[in-house]
């Protein structure tokens, strides 16, 4: 059987992420042997039980998962855990190499999910939930359907990952931010407002319907300011709380430079990062690097069109009035 260039290329591409999730999920396994085994069954009988703390208790997706490739089988929970994340790694690196093809050519596409890969072990530092493993894949499909002004998808992708993680919320201001025209305010207003209501509506059903457990706030800024007081006086390379600096380094500033070469997408991603990032401050744990890798598939592409202005293609539809 003849196989073409283009065919191996796919394989080679394919076998290439396959790895790289794999020796993610070994990485993750061997740094926290001592946590996994006892720790993981506790905290997953916990969510079976709606008593598990803070907010780990309604992100479920990553749970039944877990429970449905585990327990059929007559494995320890982790192992479900453990599958679970290398899946979702393999079809996040796949996918966000084909949401780049849009604009780069394959090699560079590439060369950006390696990047994103290299970044992925900070992010175990100090607990990589499965729960974020799981979002990033819904993350990625709603930053695509955005693109493609996919509206009624993208709710779907809304409403489902809020059942992975709540923080898919954080995909509205890109959604308004990209639709901002003149002409569609009250339109952008009206669709922003009912992402709202469906994000809210299965927010809602996590909380109260599956699970009687616990409650997280959403507001964290005062716990977020005393962490960080208490931080100041520690050394920059072991304050955990810092980490989210140097996790994407000089792509924080990249994304802001020579904006009108790039997509209009990414010209509306540059003061989206500082919205998800202040987000994260009000809402999140930013000491918590993983919280902020979905700004990984905005700041990686924008990033390196900065550094390579003429290596990618202008095929980028605006949304029309």
């Amino acid at each position: 059987m003849h196989i073409t260039s283009g065919t191996k290329q796919i394989l080679c591409i394919l076998a290439l992420y396959f790895f790289l999730a794999w020796s993610l999920t070994g990485v993750y396994f061997f740094t926290h042997t001592q946590q996994i085994p006892d720790d993981w069954e506790h905290w997953h009988e916990q969510i079976g039980a709606g008593t598990a703390p803070d907010s780990s208790q309604f992100r479920l997706i990553s749970y039944w998962l877990a429970d449905g490739a585990s327990k059929p089988f007559g494995q320890p929970v982790f192992i479900g855990y453990l599958s679970v994340r290398f899946v979702f790694t393999f079809i996040t690196l796949c996918l966000f190499h084909l949401f780049l093809l849009k604009w780069m050519r394959p090699v560079m596409a590439t060369f950006s999910v390696v990047l994103f890969a290299a970044l992925t072990p900070i992010s175990f530092i100090p607990f990589l939930q499965e729960a974020d493993i799981v979002l990033y894949p819904f993350f990625l499909g709603g930053l695509w359907f955005i693109r493609e002004q996919k509206f009624w998808w993208l709710a779907g992708i809304i409403a489902a990952g809020t059942f992975a993680k709540e923080t898919i919320i954080f995909l509205l201001p890109m959604f308004a931010l990209y639709q901002w025209r003149r002409g569609r305010t009250w339109r952008t207003i009206v669709e922003t407002a009912l992402l709202a209501i469906i994000w809210a509506a299965a927010f809602y059903v996590t909380r109260h319907v599956f699970f009687e457990g616990n409650n997280s706030p959403l507001w964290q800024l005062p716990a977020n300011i005393s962490f960080l007081s208490q931080s100041l006086a520690l050394h920059p390379l072991i304050n955990v709380y810092l980490f989210f600096i140097p996790v994407f380094g000089v792509f924080w500033i990249l994304p802001f430079m020579r904006l009108s070469t790039k997509p209009m997408f990414l010209q509306r991603a540059a003061p989206y990062i500082v919205i998800f990032t202040t987000l994260h401050f009000l809402m999140g744990w930013p000491h918590e690097t993983r919280i902020m890798l979905p700004l990984a598939f905005l700041i990686i592409p924008s990033g390196l069109m900065t550094l390579f202005p003429d290596g990618w293609e202008k095929n980028e539809v605006a949304p029309q009035g």
